[in-house]
């Protein structure tokens, strides 16, 4: 029986469902060990671990074919990919992979997906191995983690964003005339200094930025 204790711990470090990647973790030792746990609370995150492999092209079969030895286990992960198929359908999502991940299954077990479907549309209980589930908590679980993973995306692009602004700013202005600017900017108080510094120097610059002439020649000669 896997420690449920570790395997928090590693859902944890891969961002499950509550905190930032610290270290690298191989999804598929967790997918397996989500698995062996035989813990329904584990099982609600399932569909979420398994999505995001899937998505950053992480998903290795063998390799989870490889670590669930036992047939049974192996059956029971392909149960839950059944279960997490059919909750990505009852939340309208479409992936590139689905027709990949519902070759693994076989055709009782699609007949099964088709069941997951009925009982989760209706936030019903599902059976998993004589385990019984909440298809509200699933459905909970997976929003949150959407959810988490669009604020990340979002935390990123703003990121990516803010970097880009610094490092165009870095080519215009130096070190100084960048941070008298970005106060200026963000509404900051200005020394003496820095405001007849602003006035002298970073001003003419700023308007050079902001004519629109000099603005469609450099998007003219980058061809953009």
């Amino acid at each position: 029986m896997v420690k449920n204790n570790d395997l928090l711990e590693r859902l944890r470090m891969l961002g499950f469902p509550f905190f930032e990647l610290e270290k690298k973790v191989d999804p598929n030792a967790v997918l397996a060990d989500l698995v062996k746990s035989g813990d329904t609370r584990m099982w609600e995150v399932f569909p979420s671990v398994l999505m995001d492999s899937l998505e950053r092209g992480l998903f290795d079969q063998n390799r989870v074919s490889e670590i669930l030895k036992g047939e049974k286990d192996k059956e029971v992960f392909c149960v839950l990919v059944a279960m997490s198929l059919a909750l990505f359908k009852r939340l309208g999502l479409c992936f590139s992979w689905e027709g990949f991940l519902s070759s693994v299954l076989g055709d009782d077990l699609k007949k099964r997906k088709e069941e997951f479907f009925r009982v989760i549309d209706k936030e019903g209980d599902i059976s998993v191995e004589g385990h019984k589930m909440s298809a509200s908590r699933l459905i909970n679980a997976l929003r949150t983690y959407l959810s988490k993973a669009e604020t990340s995306l979002n935390d990123f692009i703003s990121k990516k964003e803010e970097l880009g602004v610094e490092y165009s700013l870095a080519q215009l202005l130096s070190p100084r005339q960048k941070d008298i600017f970005l106060k200026k900017f963000r509404g900051e108080k200005l020394s003496k200094t820095e405001k007849e510094y602003y006035s002298r120097i970073i001003k003419r610059k700023v308007m050079a930025i902001a004519n629109s002439d000099i603005h469609r020649m450099a998007i003219k000669l980058l061809g953009l």
